[in-house]
Parts: structure tokens; C-alpha cells; sequence
């Protein structure tokens, strides 16, 4: 009698946390295009219910090599090692601090276009290869919806977090299942045979 208790409450369980997706759905992401500063996404929410955003953040793999372009005439040092570019090669990512979408409301069946910070902090700095994932919460407005979330959520129906990595390749951020920084450096060497014989796309790492 007991087994079937537990089989039974595991399918009531089961049948609304698929009537809670059925009926509510989730809020999905997708890129839109580069702009001359930054990139801009586009959250989509296609159910009868109103979200919120609860957090939104961009996150780079540690210690990854990306590849940039310089797009402006600059001085430069030439040196045994190298080219270094004034005030040194490293650069700022403003991405990995964008919080401005915290707490925005996206209505029922409607969708909210944003910009996300560039990859450097430096104008003349554009990225060609690198890996980001961006990770997101939505959860319902509406309480008794919210509440039913929490409840799917404690038994591990349901989790309010959507991570999506992405290969930005080119200037263009490409969905992606590979756990692999060096990825984005091979796909971009790859499209770019002259600079196929240097060592970063040989190790690409």
C-alpha cells in the first residue's frame, strides 16, 4: 500500500509540473546582432503569464585566451616578445559586470530586447574568439504561480536558472555544447586559413 502511495504521489507530481510547463513554459534567449558597442539579446517570455527576471549575468571561463582585432590605427610597441599596445595587451571586459536587467518584467506573450556591454573596454579592441556562457532567472509575477514553481523546484521538477554557452566567433555569439574555450580559437582559425600555421591554433587550448 505504502509503494503505492509513493508511486501515486510521484505522478501527481510528475502530471503538474507538466501541466506548470504545458500551460507556463519558460522564458528562452537568443542573440540578435553586434552593434558598434556591445550586443544585443533578445528574451522572449511566450506565455499567458507575466515573468520577472530576476538575474542575468554574462560569465567567461577562467584564465581562457581570446582573440581580438584592432579596428583603429594605433601606436604600438614592437618588442622580441611581440606587438604590446599602449598602456599594455591586457583588456577590461565590461560584459562580466552587466546586472541592468535585474528585476525587469517581461509581460505575457511579449519579448524585451537589451544591450550587453562590450567584450573590451578599449574602442578599438573588437573580439574575434572567445567563450561566454550567460546565465539567467525568470520566475512568474504571479503568486500563486510563483508558489507553484518553488513547490516543482523542491522536488526537481522545475529550476528557475538557464545557463547557455556560447562560442562568440567573429563578433557573432553561437550556441554551443562544448566545454572547451579553445573551441572558439579553432572554429576562428579555421575560417581563416592565414593565420592557420600560428602557435594559438596549433594549442588552441
Amino acid at each position: 500500500m505504502a509503494a503505492g502511495l509513493v508511486l501515486g504521489s510521484g505522478l501527481v507530481a510528475s502530471a503538474t509540473g507538466g501541466a506548470y510547463h504545458y500551460l507556463c513554459g519558460d522564458v528562452s534567449l537568443d542573440f540578435v546582432r553586434a552593434l558598434d558597442r556591445g550586443y544585443e539579446f533578445q528574451l522572449k517570455n511566450p506565455t499567458p503569464a507575466d515573468k520577472i527576471v530576476t538575474r542575468l549575468r554574462i560569465v567567461a571561463p577562467p584564465h581562457q585566451q581570446i582573440i581580438y582585432h584592432i579596428t583603429q590605427d594605433t601606436p604600438a610597441q614592437q618588442t622580441p616578445n611581440g606587438v604590446v599596445l599602449p598602456g599594455g595587451n591586457k583588456t577590461y571586459i565590461p560584459a562580466v559586470e552587466y546586472k541592468e536587467l535585474d528585476g525587469r518584467k517581461i509581460s505575457a506573450n511579449s519579448d524585451i530586447k537589451f544591450r550587453v556591454p562590450p567584450l573590451s573596454d578599449r574602442p578599438s579592441m573588437e573580439s574575434d574568439a572567445a567563450m561566454f556562457s550567460i546565465k539567467y532567472e525568470a520566475e512568474s509575477s504571479n503568486r500563486l504561480l510563483h508558489s507553484l514553481e518553488h513547490a516543482l523546484g523542491a522536488i526537481g521538477l522545475w529550476s528557475p536558472e538557464v545557463t547557455i554557452k556560447y562560442l562568440v566567433v567573429n563578433n557573432y555569439w553561437i550556441p554551443t555544447n562544448s566545454e572547451s574555450p579553445g573551441e572558439a580559437i579553432r572554429i576562428y582559425y579555421r575560417d581563416n586559413q592565414d593565420l592557420a600555421s600560428t602557435s594559438m591554433c596549433r594549442d588552441p587550448g
